[in-house]
């Protein structure tokens, strides 16, 4: 009961500093917040490992009586239990994967700091400027899926903060959706063709590879072979001349009411598109994340 309590306390103290979950912050800062792999393959097998010891613990010498007993009965139960792992894991190798990027993916909503592949842009925001920097890191999801990429939707949304009039406190504007992702497909893509659509409008942005911090066309993409990486960027205004400018942003909150929830739809080598949708609500924790980080740093 009283450590309840003083969870409740912590969680209390907490909520008072930031918005962003604990552990998000705790692995920001330690420089691990994406694995390249689900947590679940460790902690699944330490868990059945720990309940496998307390089990023996308890009836060990009751199975192992049972066993002698009834050998037959007890090699057809043990057949089909591992036949029963074998199955489950390969359903979580081969098939979950597929069903988790053809479903309605949801992004994560923290940024990580490890080598740092920032939207930059033709021209110059404002003098005093912060931009927001997504990790080119390992996918979070999508792997192990032919034909596709494993996308990396940590930090979607490329973001800038600054004063362009002035005033003494930062304004807050949204300048790009953008995504980091790795070939996972044994052959070679030589085409990635996509865009990103307002689902209340229906309006559509052009997708852009991002060519060593510039955006350019898909059609100068080079050849990305199997594990090699790729950034793409999709700015949202069709007016090219405000691309990467203060101008060309979208202040946060006119953001949300007028360009969520949107769809990422991507197609690889002139295959089936696939489809990553974004909600209101990722793109709101997303914000509140940047500006949550802006704050603390000028404080």
């Amino acid at each position: 009961m009283q450590a309840r309590k003083w969870l409740r306390k912590l969680r209390t103290a907490w909520s008072e500093f930031s918005s962003e979950p604990f552990y998000h912050w705790l692995f920001r800062h330690l420089g691990f917040e994406h694995f390249a792999f689900s947590l679940s393959w460790i902690t699944t097998p330490l868990g059945g490992i720990l309940l496998i010891s307390i089990v023996w613990a308890l009836f060990g010498r009751a199975i192992t009586n049972l066993v002698h007993a009834y050998k037959q009965m007890s090699l057809i139960v043990f057949v089909f239990v591992f036949a029963g792992i074998g199955a489950a894991f390969w359903y979580a190798v081969y098939r979950l994967p597929d069903k988790h990027v053809r479903s309605n993916l949801r992004a994560r909503t923290t940024s990580a700091p490890a080598q740092a592949a920032p939207t930059v842009s033709p021209t110059p925001a404002t003098p005093e400027t912060e931009k927001s920097i997504a990790a080119v890191s390992p996918p979070i999801a999508a792997g192990r899926v032919k034909g596709q990429i494993s996308w990396n939707f940590s930090s979607f949304l490329g973001m800038s903060s600054g004063s362009p009039t002035g005033a003494p406190d930062p304004q807050f504007i949204v300048q790009t959706f953008q995504a980091f992702g790795r070939n996972s497909w044994s052959s070679t893509i030589t085409k990635i063709t996509g865009y990103v659509e307002i689902d209340g409008t229906g309006e559509r942005f052009p997708l852009l590879f991002n060519k060593e911090g510039t955006p350019v066309d898909l059609a100068q993409m080079p050849s990305i072979e199997n594990d090699e990486r790729i950034n793409v960027v999709c700015f949202f205004t069709q007016d090219r001349s405000l691309w990467g400018s203060w101008q060309g942003g979208v202040e946060t909150n006119s953001f949300l009411n007028h360009y969520t929830p949107f769809t990422f739809v991507v197609s690889i080598n002139g295959g089936e598109e696939s489809k990553y949708p974004f909600s209101t609500e990722d793109c709101r924790a997303l914000i509140q994340s940047f500006k949550d980080g802006v704050l603390r740093r000028r404080n």
